[in-house]
């Protein structure tokens, strides 16, 4: 009997242990078992895009390089995120292979498409320096557009400087029948261009408009005044022209610069540690060493206008620690937003109820990662601005550090709401909402907003054929009981013919989540 006891028990045991080894396999090998799941099915879709994107030969073109770079340190993250909450998961190798993989076929193409972009510049100032004299024979306006790159002096020098060229005789010409066409095309033409830029130079809405034309009008009064530099009209109109072109820069420095402090740091982005009334900031509210107690702003400054500063009406920046990627956003230009030549956003606000919802933030659950001691951060907006501050950690700031994460995430849900839609087109939300849920099994897509009106088409730089087009929208899902939403760049690829292919996520960015009840509150 005894005998019989210990073979069921030892039977129990073993199965006992198999059933342990299967439940232990489960959870290393099924993403819904494991403590990173989301984040595991995120990082293999990424790895699924990068290989599906980086096989089309045409990957180099600046916009699907950008994608990609996201897409290469969103890969990074996650893995760094799944071995930190799963390291048994069973893939981590691969996904490091992955990403080692992928990294080196981006730098090795980068490498190439930098010696491209070399000689494609090359040869197109080339180019635009040959064209530009025959656009001086038949017609200011189009040699004007190109003025804004060559200076006129320097694009006729140049042609003057090939004798062998084909256009040499239409040079030699065109200066002979200099004062007739002059009075003929080019003068009207020089006064149109100030007239239009002094129409509209009362609002800072239309610096594209006014800049264009402005310097178009200055810069064929100097080409025309280098060309016949004794001709008494000629110069008469180039005095006058100089004038109207200072006094319309003058009123729009006044417009563009909020303040001296303003001009002076253009480029720049400056910290204060409490908010600053535009217009009132002086050298010495500048702060550059925060701690855990101060709150910390910063107001980046341009020389143009936000919807000028920024092609797509999105800004994206990076906030890096001691060199290294720390967190990443991007934010749209609010309405009514479009003309200022500033940009506040909060980097870290201690108390949540101290947060502005209306500025772009960085979020405050990171800052629980920071180890005892002082880091540098380096915050970059685009191209466009970028500035540094120290952020010193003492040894008893860690749990104060996750207290303010928990309590500013709590207040991020229930604050956060998804961008407002620009149109409603419901077959086309109708598919992004299929698109997602095929790709985001694990997810229930619940709402789709089209942030853009239209498609934005995108040219050849060179030969003017569409590539293909591209249009931002929102997209909203339930996971685990919980409702996220992330910006999508959707884009099709142009066949030709005014055709295009099927629709595809071009990149996205980091999923935001909210309380459900916020997807239809506005």
């Amino acid at each position: 009997m005894n005998a019989s006891n210990n073979t069921i028990t030892r039977w129990i045991l073993v199965l006992l242990f198999i059933l342990n080894l299967s439940l232990s396999f489960a959870q290393n090998t099924d993403p819904d078992k494991s403590p990173a799941g989301n984040v595991i099915n995120s990082a293999e879709w990424i790895i699924k895009e990068l290989k599906r994107r980086m096989v089309d030969d045409g990957w180099k073109d600046q916009l699907k390089i950008g994608g990609i770079e996201r897409d290469l340190n969103a890969l990074s993250k996650k893995i760094e995120y799944i071995k930190k909450n799963d390291p048994s998961w069973h893939k981590i190798a691969s996904y490091e292979k992955e990403l080692s993989h992928y990294n080196g076929i981006y730098d090795a193409h980068m490498q190439e498409a930098n010696q491209e972009k070399e000689y494609s510049n090359r040869l197109y100032m080339a180019r635009s320096q040959i064209s530009d004299l025959k656009e001086i024979k038949t017609g200011c306006n189009g040699y004007l557009n190109r003025a804004k790159l060559f200076s006129p002096d320097t694009a006729v020098e140049a042609l003057l400087m090939l004798p062998n060229d084909v256009y040499a005789a239409d040079v030699k010409s065109f200066l002979n029948e200099y004062p007739e066409y002059y009075e003929r095309n080019i003068r009207p033409e020089i006064y149109r261009q100030i007239d239009e830029a002094e129409k509209f130079s009362d609002n800072i809405q239309n610096y594209h408009h006014v800049e264009s034309n402005t310097k178009g009008a200055f810069a064929c009064a100097t080409a025309a005044k280098m060309l016949a530099p004794h001709d008494h009209n000629i110069l008469t109109t180039y005095k006058e022209i100089k004038k109207r072109h200072d006094d319309i820069v003058d009123k729009h420095d006044q417009q563009t610069f909020t303040s001296a402090f303003h001009k002076k740091h253009v480029g720049e982005i400056v910290f204060f540690n409490r908010p600053v009334k535009i217009g009132e900031e002086s050298e010495d509210m500048i702060v550059k060493d925060f701690n855990i107690n101060d709150n910390v702003y910063a107001i980046a400054y341009f020389d143009k206008p936000a919807n000028h500063a920024t092609r797509d009406g999105w800004f994206e920046y990076n906030l890096s620690q001691n060199g290294r990627s720390f967190f990443e956003s991007r934010t749209p230009i609010a309405k009514g937003e479009g003309g200022q030549t500033y940009l506040m956003i909060e980097v870290f606000i201690p108390n949540p109820e101290e947060s502005s919802q209306r500025l772009p933030r960085v979020s405050a659950q990171m800052f629980p990662e920071l180890v005892t001691g002082t880091h540098k951060f380096s915050l970059q907006l685009d191209r466009y601005a970028e500035g540094q501050f120290e952020f010193t950690v003492n040894s008893t700031d860690g749990p104060k550090l996750k207290t303010i994460a928990s309590n500013y995430h709590e207040y991020i849900v229930n604050n956060t709401f998804m961008p407002n839609a620009a149109v409603s087109e419901p077959s086309l939300e109708k598919s992004i909402m299929n698109m997602h849920k095929s790709r985001f099994t694990k997810t229930t897509p619940l709402k789709v907003n089209i942030l853009t009106g239209s498609w934005d088409v995108y040219h050849h730089e060179f030969s003017g054929e569409i590539l293909y087009r591209i249009r931002e929208v929102a997209v909203s899902y339930k996971v685990d009981g919980k409702c996220f939403f992330i910006d999508v760049k959707l884009r099709q690829d142009h066949l030709g013919g005014g055709r295009y292919g099927e629709i595809y996520y071009d990149g996205f960015w980091d999923d935001q989540e909210l309380n459900c009840n916020n997807l239809y509150a506005n």
